[in-house]
């Protein structure tokens, strides 16, 4: 298949134009096999495909119709038509009553637009249990409809399909392995120095379902006119809930156990230098949105440490044993899968 020849310059082998034309081979090969999948899945399917969305390649719209044909004439829907529209930053697909369900787009355009074609022949499913019907959805109602609403398509792997019933829950927590977030820490202290101010750097690396574990280190800058400069720096592990780790907008819970330097220039006695190690414990909320690539977010701790310092006269300062901290700051999210991709591609269109 392949013809060597030999170069003028040390006599090695190199593959010449018969490679290249095997490729090119190859290559019409495949597009001609491709073409006549698609040309016998448009006669044996009536099902009507109408994908209007410039964001996806050829290759990507040609997958979608053929797996959207595979739900629909799995639920008896072959005469039906339905279609997908999309613009900058979000999809939609028009179902064969002409009424509009927005795609879920943060995993993929493809696996949200057949999310929702589940989604509506489950509904339809549902709708004809109980009595009623759905325009244009009544003969997704049987039991080859059923069996397509509850099987998902063999193309797609088992751990891709979502639970039934819950088309975007997978989409909506799962698609995030945790992050990096960096924020501006103001923990309120007592006396001259009314509070302290700093950065905060976090990680967060997702165990499961909207779980993940979180290294968190710190620093607060005395801020007021005290008599003995204070600082303090800590370093903690917990777990936390829901944003901005796992969810990028919504709500989270964290909870943190750790250790903390806090030093002064000298202390109530007047001794200079003077620093201490406390063990710490806090207990925060978060609040996420998703801005492009970053998430924005906001955050109220309570934190409890075991000892404390206190600068002298004539202005006394303290760290208090319990104090409350607010942070504001950003959260770069490591997306799981190919959510990165699609979600990189839906913050450059914004």
């Amino acid at each position: 298949m392949y013809r060597k020849t030999v170069g003028k310059r040390g006599g090695r082998p190199s593959v010449t134009a018969g490679s290249h034309r095997v490729t090119r081979i190859a290559r019409a090969g495949s597009g001609l096999v491709f073409a006549l999948l698609t040309a016998s899945a448009s006669s044996a399917w009536g099902a009507t495909v109408d994908i209007r969305c410039p964001r996806l390649s050829d290759a990507a719209k040609g997958e979608l119709e053929a797996r959207a044909r595979l739900f629909l004439t799995s639920a008896d829907m072959e005469s039906a038509t339905i279609a997908v529209e999309c613009d900058a930053t979000s999809a939609w697909l028009i179902w064969t009553d002409a009424s509009k369900t927005p795609i879920d787009v943060r995993t993929n355009i493809v696996e949200g637009t057949l999310d929702a074609i589940e989604e509506r022949i489950a509904r339809a499913k549902r709708a004809g249990s109980s009595g009623g019907s759905a325009s244009g959805e009544s003969s997704a109602t049987g039991p080859e409809g059923a069996a397509a609403s509850k099987a998902p398509s063999a193309e797609i792997p088992p751990d891709e399909v979502p639970p039934r019933g819950e088309p975007f829950e997978r989409s909506s927590g799962i698609d995030l392995e945790g992050g990096v977030g960096l924020a501006l820490l103001t923990e309120f202290w007592s006396g001259a120095y009314t509070a302290g101010m700093g950065p905060r750097l976090d990680v967060g690396v997702g165990l499961g379902r909207k779980l993940s574990v979180v290294i968190s280190e710190g620093a607060r800058f005395a801020v007021g006119p005290g008599s003995g400069q204070m600082m303090t720096f800590d370093l903690q592990v917990g777990l936390a809930y829901g944003a901005p780790y796992q969810t990028r907008t919504g709500l989270g819970v964290m909870m943190l156990f750790g250790a903390e330097r806090l030093a002064a220039s000298r202390d109530i006695s007047g001794t200079q230098g003077v620093w201490t190690w406390a063990a710490t414990a806090s207990l925060g909320a978060r609040a996420s949105l998703a801005t492009g690539p970053l998430d924005a977010w906001i955050g109220v701790d309570g934190m409890l440490r075991s000892d404390t310092i206190e600068t002298g006269q004539p202005k006394p300062a303290s760290v208090p044993t319990l104090s409350a901290i607010l942070s504001i700051g950003c959260f770069l999210p490591a997306f799981s899968g190919g959510g990165s991709g699609e979600d990189a591609k839906k913050s450059a269109a914004r």
